[in-house]
């Protein structure tokens, strides 16, 4: 293997050897995963708003799926777990975010991908039902209601917590008092 990695002055060497260990020169190259973790951290770490916005759209961009999904080692499956969690976090707070600044559509573009990957956060629900309401919506806000009942019922024989069936409550007799 090293005769074959072995390359002239010239060329540039994209595999590293040290002390009998293989490594990528990670400064040849861009690895997404590292791009995407330090997109969050940014996120986290950024006192504005707008600028958490910024690199967690970043890092939703840079999201393409489950990590190595072809892949069934042990060791994956955490790994996995941990950057879907981000992925997650990163739409929650993205359209909480366009929520805020009543960019309703965008937060429903990010809840619409955030659900299915954890159908039984009323978190996103919320969110979800809200920014429905915000474009007057209320068949969207009735929609996400049901479907938040159905993933409960199905996988826990649970209703909806009372502050989710009181939002529903609220936004939709907000709509009907409107009309």
């Amino acid at each position: 293997m090293r005769n074959a990695l072995k390359a002239g002055d010239d060329s540039p060497r994209l595999i590293l050897v040290e002390v009998g260990e293989y490594w990528l020169d990670a400064a040849r190259f861009m690895i997404d995963v590292d791009e995407f973790n330090l997109a969050i951290a940014k996120a986290r770490s950024a006192t504005h708003d707008e600028v958490a916005a910024e690199w967690y759209e970043r890092a939703a961009a840079l999201y393409q799926g489950e990590y190595l999904q072809n892949l069934y080692y042990e060791w994956v499956f955490p790994k996995r777990r941990r950057l879907t969690q981000l992925y997650l976090h990163a739409l929650q707070e993205l359209s909480a975010y366009h929520l805020s600044i009543r960019s309703y559509t965008q937060a429903i573009e990010y809840l619409e991908k955030a659900i299915p990957l954890d159908m039984l956060n009323e978190d996103l629900y919320r969110l979800s039902m809200q920014a429905y309401a915000g474009i007057g919506d209320r068949s969207g806000v009735a929609r996400m209601y049901a479907q938040l009942k159905q993933a409960l019922n199905a996988e826990l024989n649970a209703l909806p917590l009372p502050e989710t069936t009181s939002l529903y409550r609220e936004l939709t007799k907000k709509h009907r008092s409107a009309s």
